[in-house]
């Protein structure tokens, strides 16, 4: 196989792991929205406002926080939001380059009858490196 071969084979790859993916989120975010309209709840695909509403970890962190699958409603009489949350860093390579790496949460709120002072579960979901070359 020649070179041009194989470059188009790892485009066709590459084209078809990104379609999967798109298609899976997809699915997923539909999923979301019909869960949300049976419960009367509201849906919405990114709203990054709930990146700058708490303190502490995971939030601050970082930068191109990002909140998306955003679900808000009432949940046994009490408010709730649930969202995904991701959020990047970045470190040199030691090559002249830099790394970033895009990591990822889960996060549930429900509001409370009275202030509690500090109460925080956490539980890392999943993390991806992506290299990015700069220089």
């Amino acid at each position: 196989m020649g070179v041009g071969a194989v470059l188009i084979l790892g485009i066709a790859i590459a084209c078809t792991l990104f379609y999967l993916k798109w298609r899976s989120e997809q699915k997923r975010r539909s999923l979301l929205i019909q869960w949300a309209t049976a419960n009367n709840w509201t849906f919405v695909a990114s709203d990054d406002s709930w990146c700058n509403r708490w303190n502490g970890d995971p939030f601050g962190a970082g930068d191109h926080r990002r909140a998306r699958n955003v679900l808000t409603g009432q949940w046994q009489g009490r408010a709730f939001a649930s969202f995904d949350y991701s959020y990047q860093t970045h470190s040199s390579n030691g090559k002249g380059g830099q790394n970033t790496e895009t990591h990822y949460f889960a996060v549930s709120a429900v509001s409370l009858p009275t202030f509690l002072r500090s109460c925080r579960s956490r539980r890392r979901i999943s993390s991806r490196d992506s290299a990015t070359r700069s220089g």
